[in-house]
């Protein structure tokens, strides 16, 4: 609180809680560690192959925890087309799409997960899409389908992607999907 020239005072506004945030290079090890605990769903990487993911992304972000250490508790990665990666669904995406960004890897610490993070990181993927990328799709797989399906679309306030190809997860789907 302060006060105002008037004697009276006001509150100050609060930061927003979660903070979202681009990635930096400090991040890393703190992010390995999110990515491992949070196997098999996402999959398991060495740093080396971190980096790789990092270097790759067109939208690498990270949440921050709501107190003040800003430690790192989420993570994200999205790839555009054209890249090296091996992972046999972003090939699948490759080989039937010009235009998508690849949701890689949604990653929370258990500590801070059911808060809504994942929410607030896929929010931020859909306005960096519509902002930054010409509302391009965006491309994922869904691992658990029935309940990580339900957590993408019972938050209404949360703005989406313009449009989103969807994979489940397992192998990739034998139908050809339009061009």
């Amino acid at each position: 609180r302060t006060g105002d020239q008037g004697g009276h005072d006001r509150q100050l506004p609060l930061p927003s809680w979660p903070m979202i945030r681009p990635l930096r290079p400090d991040d890393a090890e703190r992010v390995l560690a999110i990515n491992e605990a949070n196997t098999p769903e996402v999959g398991s990487i060495d740093a080396d192959r971190l980096n790789f993911l990092i270097d790759e992304s067109a939208i690498a972000l990270v949440a921050e925890a709501p107190d003040d250490t800003a430690d790192v508790v989420g993570l994200c990665l999205v790839l555009p087309p054209g890249s090296p990666y091996d992972s046999v669904n972003y090939r699948w995406f490759s080989e039937r799409y010009d235009r998508f960004m690849y949701l890689d890897r949604v990653a929370i610490d258990a500590v801070h997960q059911g808060r809504g993070l994942g929410t607030a990181l896929y929010a931020e993927v859909g306005r960096l899409l519509i902002e930054q990328f010409a509302a391009v799709p965006l491309a994922l797989e869904i691992n658990d389908s029935e309940s990580r399906q339900r957590a993408l679309t019972s938050e209404p306030a949360a703005p989406t992607p313009p449009a989103a190809l969807v994979v489940p997860a397992g192998p990739p789907p034998p139908v050809s999907a339009p061009q």
